[in-house]
């Protein structure tokens, strides 16, 4: 695509793979023989294609495998979602995965953040089967999450501007992030040990701008002292006890 790479939008591949100059986003590695491609451009132009002989530098490509949001239905029927590393207001951690989910919280698109610029294909109904409903419709609203590979939570992500489009599929379509963040979730686990005597331990989740490192203090009222320690677990969340003597 060197010939034409001034001229060209976007790229797509038949499993929603892009490549996106403008966003330094190649998902598809080099262009293959046989295969088919949707082009957006932005300017007439010619694309001239190497001949079987010509000694073409290879893409450094290389795609992270999803482990936790890999199931959803390739329709043929796409739009794209772009999140620029900008956008993060605090940055995940390499390997977490963006699903992104319908309005019945089936997910409908997924990729693994690799501390670059994403594009995410969402996956729409396909227009071919028209007795059957998949993924989302024309203007309905999707969801985003992310699932953390350390301590394998997931957090809803709240999207506070548009560089571009919104969240309202449309086939073909292009919808840019401009600024997001985590919703403020805490996750309350069980305590041990239980039933207890002297002390018990509390463990939970908390979102990383709610907590303070090191809470120390005392019920006056029931003279009973109580201490809570947090460690980052991630970027976005502290893994914490909160112990509890009689």
């Amino acid at each position: 695509l060197s010939t034409i790479v001034s001229d060209d939008e976007i790229v797509k591949n038949e499993i929603g793979g892009v490549y996106w100059p403008v966003w330094n986003v190649n998902g598809i590695g080099n262009m293959v023989p046989g295969k088919g491609y949707q082009i957006k451009m932005n300017n007439s132009a010619t694309l001239f294609y190497p001949s079987n002989t010509a000694n073409v530098a290879k893409a450094n490509f290389s795609k992270p495998l999803l482990q936790e949001y890999n199931s959803f239905l390739y329709s043929g029927e796409n739009m794209t979602l772009g999140i620029p590393l900008s956008a993060w207001e605090i940055r995940p951690e390499n390997g977490d995965e963006i699903g992104v989910f319908n309005q019945n919280e089936e997910l409908i698109g997924a990729s693994v953040f690799d501390g670059q610029n994403m594009a995410i294909a969402i996956w729409g109904d396909d227009f071919s089967t028209k007795e059957i409903s998949e993924n989302i419709s024309e203007n309905q609203e999707f969801t985003i999450k992310i699932w953390n590979k350390i301590n394998t939570t997931e957090n809803r992500i709240n999207i506070n501007s548009w560089l571009e489009g919104n969240n309202l599929y449309s086939k073909d379509a292009i919808s840019i992030v401009s600024k997001l963040s985590f919703e403020n979730k805490t996750t309350l686990l069980q305590n041990t040990p239980n039933p207890f005597s002297d002390f018990t331990e509390i463990p939970f989740y908390i979102s990383f701008i709610l907590l303070p490192n090191f809470i120390f203090d005392k019920d006056t009222t029931h003279e009973k002292y109580y201490c809570c320690y947090c460690s980052r677990c991630c970027c976005y969340q502290r893994f914490c006890f909160l112990r509890w003597w009689r």
